[in-house]
């Protein structure tokens, strides 16, 4: 009878387990979905900056104004800057991301491991 309590006690705790992971899941898969979209932002943002940065390094007419004007060196620094920023803001869009992926993949697999206790918890 002790060991029939304890069996039940044990289900009921792994079933109240795989609640939590499937809400945190659900969670993880919305926090994941939208942090994609930052990474995309992301990367097309350091894209136009990284473009501008190879318009100013290259005969351009924007190349060629900025000598005119004197400002060739300072706006390619700037540039260099805010690519840099750009690029800044997407690895750690992307360490977010992976992070969330590796969540993920743990809750899935605590979600592996308790795969069938409501059904054994049914049985006893």
């Amino acid at each position: 009878m002790e060991n029939y309590q304890k069996e039940l006690d044990e289900l009921r705790e792994q079933i109240a387990r795989r609640r939590e992971d499937n809400a945190v899941l659900r969670q993880l898969l919305q926090q994941e979905s939208a942090c994609s979209r930052t990474v995309e932002q992301r990367l097309a943002e350091w894209d136009r900056e990284h473009r501008d940065v190879e318009r100013m390094e290259r005969v351009s007419l924007s190349s060629v104004w900025a000598s005119l004007r004197g400002t060739k060196e300072e706006d390619l620094r700037r540039e260099k800057a805010e690519e840099q920023a750009a690029l800044l803001k997407l690895q750690e869009a992307e360490r977010q991301l992976e992070e969330i992926q590796a969540e993920i993949e743990d809750r899935r697999c605590r979600l592996r491991e308790t795969e069938g206790c409501e059904a054994r918890y049914e049985a006893v």
